[in-house]
């Protein structure tokens, strides 16, 4: 889970445009996804970056979003080659 919020904070940061997916089998991730989704509702997170983490059930679904991905944009504009 770390490694996820890292990237999906990293988005928001501007350090990647990357779109950030998780196949979402059998709904393992219908908890996360509310919570993602709570914090949207109570404001931790921008409504802007709501959508950097895509979930599908059926992973050609999931791909074809990823390929579509709109990066967006950050709340800072960071340098990656500085990091």
């Amino acid at each position: 889970m770390d490694e996820l919020w890292e990237a999906v904070s990293w988005a928001q940061l501007g350090y990647h445009a990357k779109p950030i997916g998780l196949l979402n089998a059998f709904g393992f991730y219908d908890a996360l996804l509310a919570f993602n989704h709570h914090m949207t509702e109570v404001g931790f997170v921008r409504p802007a970056h709501q959508g950097i983490l895509m979930a599908e059930t059926e992973l050609d679904l999931l791909l074809t979003r990823m390929r579509a991905h709109e990066p967006i944009t950050p709340i800072i504009r960071m340098d990656p080659d500085t990091l």
